[in-house]
Order: C-alpha cells, then sequence, then structure tokens
C-alpha cells in the first residue's frame, strides 16, 4: 500500500502524559497529509489500562506502538496496559512493544543519570507477563519477538487474528 492511498484515511490517537510531548507532538503531525484525524490525549497510560472511557466498544486500532513504557512499571500494571492495548485491537491488529533486555542492555549509565527505577525484565519474563495478559482476554493472538541490531532491545509483536 503506498502514500497515496492513505491520504488522509488514517486515524491516530496519541498518548503521553508529558504536555510538552503531546503539543510537540501536535504541531508535527496536525498537517500531516496522511492523518484524517488525530485524537491528542493527556493523561497517563494508566487510565488506559484502567479506565472505561478506553473501553474496547468505543475504541479499535489497526496498530499500537508503545515505546518507553514498558521498562518503567511492575509486573502487575505492565500486564494491565498489556491487555487493555491488546483488547483494543482490530482482527488482524497488531500490537508493537519495546522493552530492553536486562542479559544484554547496559543499564549503568541509566541508573547513575535517572531518577527512577527501570523494571529489568529478560525475554522469558517478559513473555511470562504477556502471555497472562493474553490468557485474560480470549481470541486467537499470537506473537512473536524481534531485536534490533544490537540485540538490547527486544520487539514483542502481538497479533490479534480474525
Amino acid at each position: 500500500m503506498d502514500d497515496m492511498s492513505l491520504n488522509g484515511r488514517t486515524e491516530l490517537t496519541y498518548l503521553d502524559y508529558d504536555a510538552e510531548a503531546v503539543t510537540f507532538s501536535e504541531k508535527r503531525l496536525k498537517n500531516n497529509r496522511l492523518i484524517g484525524s488525530l485524537r491528542l490525549c493527556c493523561e497517563s497510560v494508566l487510565n488506559f489500562a484502567r479506565s472505561e472511557d478506553w473501553d474496547d466498544k468505543k475504541y479499535s486500532y489497526d496498530l499500537i506502538y508503545a515505546i518507553g513504557i514498558a521498562d518503567y512499571f511492575p509486573d502487575s500494571i505492565l500486564g494491565e496496559i498489556l491487555a487493555r492495548a491488546v483488547s483494543l485491537l482490530e482482527n488482524n491488529g497488531q500490537l508493537i512493544i519495546a522493552h530492553k533486555d536486562e542479559k544484554s542492555f547496559c543499564f549503568s549509565a541509566l541508573d547513575w543519570f535517572c531518577d527512577w527505577t527501570f523494571y529489568r525484565r529478560d525475554q522469558d519474563h517478559f513473555t511470562q507477563v504477556l502471555d497472562t495478559a493474553i490468557s485474560q482476554i480470549g481470541g486467537k493472538i499470537s506473537y512473536r519477538v524481534e531485536r534490533d541490531e544490537t540485540g538490547e532491545f527486544m520487539f514483542f509483536i502481538v497479533t490479534r487474528a480474525k
């Protein structure tokens, strides 16, 4: 599918807790010719996971891309976020979520410079959290794991089948 076939047909929802990030994204995205509808949400991903405002009867998505989320939450909350995201996928929709692999990523610099704690997981640990989240939803759901060229970043690609 080329860009021309998507002209003005893309519906995009952008969620970020940081108001400056939302404003920046709005400026960058509002005149994009591919976007027909832009929904900006300045709220916590916890609201996304727990609020009925994000009910799957109101919203559904072909693609959910999440970066910079999984590392910040303990297993129980991450599981809620994953379950909500997968429940919002259309048939053949995909969730792509990134996570640093604790076995290959060097956290020492981040631990030194950041004022928060990263929840470290390897592929097996993240897979357990994802499996638990998926089991709450039902339906035919599959996933695969890909990595960046360094092997430090895992990308879990979850697909909700018809």
